[in-house]
């Protein structure tokens, strides 16, 4: 047998010694060759982490003097170990040779250290007065497929924070998370408690008509839970507004300016039109004449306002009346139009022209006659005819009167006419004179005959003239 010689048993054979007195034999002995036992070398390995499986850098146990085989370890690897100190780690040597090698078992000891788990209360916020809301937590740490499922203990989250209590920031603490397998440590969260807004109600208010200025009746905007403080309007109280949709504001400053914001709001107001009434002045011209300028007058107005600065558009006047337009038709409507305004509903009231007759005057033309002739054909001159017209346009028939007839004495007689008529025309009369003068008698004297030098004139022949008084 040799040393690579396998399990068994060998014969061991004596010889080679010689003596003078002994006669010397040998007896060969057995020399048995056993099973050998594979020396296992495992050096505890380094503490690892909880979370770390169990691989090549803790289960590395070695056989001495390269005997092939296998190892079997326990736990296995990939094996999640808990955390504790002084975990045994075996492993089972299977060797190849099995005929001449036995198994062989070796042990270690490995510490699996916790693992660092880090809860970190959420940040949260309310407002002022609210309760507080529903705090969580988030996990940093935590191994593959874990949570805090896999946490004993009960987990609070509390904050020093109280309903009252002013704005500003707070700690949110956890606690109470336990584990054997985690090293946990607790970050608080912060709780800002912010300014709080005060709610306003404020209705909106029924139309007013324009003119009407802004009071309590519509500023009426109120705010809840008691909140001291002063509203700010806009527009403010006493302010007019113009006619249409308009929209009222209110800033709400509160007293205290750190646990409450200012709050604002708005509500919608309809300002209606208010009537306006332009009436055209009544006027009046004499027939033949242009119209006059028209003019108008206004009511309801409200202070402040009149037509310059409230009324667009352009005012115009209309009327049939031309200056043609006879006075049987007067009076004649003069009707206003054309103004616009958002403010106010403008309504118009008609004037009237009054068109009024023109004076005419009609004067006899003086006359004359002598004693006892006949009145002459009286005539007449009339004075202020419009737009060309004559006589022609009056109605009835001239007639004349005089109080001289052919009886009458020589003198002054008045002429008098009358008869003309006209719905257009005053017509007034001016009276002429007649004179009745003194009658001159007719002389006949027929031309006598040529006389020669030395005849004496005679009652007869020359002086024969006559007289005839008319």
């Amino acid at each position: 047998a040799t040393t690579g010689s396998p399990v068994g048993t060998y014969a061991i054979t004596a010889s080679g010694q010689t003596s003078a007195n002994y006669a010397i034999s040998y007896v060969d002995g057995v020399a048995t060759v056993q099973k050998a036992t594979p020396v296992l070398a495992w050096t505890n390995p380094a503490a690892i982490t909880y979370g770390t499986t169990l691989g090549a850098s803790e289960l590395n146990a070695s056989v001495a003097g390269g005997v092939a085989g296998s190892f079997s370890f326990t736990p296995a690897a990939g094996t999640l170990l808990n955390a504790g100190a002084g975990q045994i780690l075996s492993t089972t040597f299977t060797p190849s040779d099995l005929v001449d090698y036995n198994t062989a078992s070796i042990t270690a000891s490995l510490t699996v250290n916790q693992k660092a788990l880090t809860i970190t209360a959420n940040d949260a916020t309310r407002v002022y007065k609210a309760a507080d809301p529903l705090f969580g937590v988030s996990y940093s740490g935590f191994i593959a497929g874990q949570g805090a499922a896999d946490l004993g203990g009960t987990l609070s989250i509390t904050t020093v924070a109280g309903v009252n209590s002013p704005v500003g920031p707070y700690a949110i603490n956890a606690a109470g998370s336990t584990s054997t397998n985690y090293v946990i440590s607790f970050v608080p969260g912060t709780l800002t408690i912010t300014q709080a807004t005060p709610v306003i109600a404020w209705t909106a208010p029924g139309s007013i008509p324009y003119g009407t200025a802004l009071s309590g009746a519509q500023l009426n905007a109120t705010v809840g839970g008691g909140i001291a403080g002063s509203f700010a309007y806009l527009p403010a109280s006493g302010a007019v507004l113009g006619a249409g949709p308009q929209t009222l504001n209110v800033t709400f400053t509160p007293a205290d300016t750190i646990d409450y914001a200012s709050a604002s709001a708005s509500v919608a107001l309809t300002v209606t039109q208010i009537p306006l009434t332009v009436t055209v002045a009544d006027v009046s011209r004499a027939y033949g004449s242009s119209n006059p300028s028209f003019s108008v007058g206004y009511a309801g107005f409200i202070a402040g306002d009149n037509a310059g600065n409230s009324l667009g558009g352009t005012l115009t006047y209309s009327t049939v009346a031309t200056p043609s337009s006879a006075v049987a038709g007067s009076p004649y409507a003069i009707t206003a139009s054309g103004y616009t305004s958002a403010n106010y509903t403008v309504g118009y009231v008609a004037g009237s022209l009054t068109v009024t007759a023109v004076p005419l005057t009609i004067t006899a033309n003086d006359a004359a006659r002598p004693v006892g002739a006949a009145n002459p054909a009286f005539s007449a001159v009339y004075s202020a005819f419009v737009l060309g017209q004559d006589e022609s346009v009056l109605g009835g028939s001239l007639a004349f009167s005089t109080p001289a007839n052919g009886a009458s004495g020589a003198g002054l007689y008045p002429i008098t006419p009358s008869g003309r008529s006209s719905s257009n025309y005053a017509i007034s009369y001016v009276d002429g004179t007649l004179t009745v003068g003194k009658a001159t008698p007719i002389i006949a004297w027929a031309t006598p005959a040529d006389i020669t030098y030395g005849t004496a004139l005679d009652a007869t022949n020359q002086l024969d003239a006559t007289a005839n008084v008319p």
